[in-house]
């Protein structure tokens, strides 16, 4: 009633918090309309692809692409980015 869709964050922050994809699942599944964020930061092409395709096959139609925010602002300093996307 009060808004469109519901926006599943991708490890904002560059922190740890669950996947966009398994809260798309929860959501899709509850009924609510989503937009997938992917960032870039944490995958290659091969991982996105399979995103994508994995929140198509659960019905998520809306994805929103982002580079992500550098690992050295999150929980996480030591991890290695990945960039092999630009949003």
């Amino acid at each position: 009633e009060v808004c469109d869709a519901i926006n599943a964050t991708d490890a904002s922050g560059a922190n740890c918090h669950m996947s966009s994809v398994g809260i798309c699942s929860l959501l899709t599944r509850a009924g609510y309309a989503v937009i997938m964020q992917i960032s870039c930061r944490d995958r290659n092409r091969i991982a996105i692809q399979g995103d994508v395709l994995g929140a198509a096959a659960m019905g998520v139609q809306n994805i929103l692409c982002l580079t992500g925010d550098g690992v050295q602002a999150g929980d996480q300093p030591a991890a290695k980015p990945v960039f092999d996307f630009d949003s």
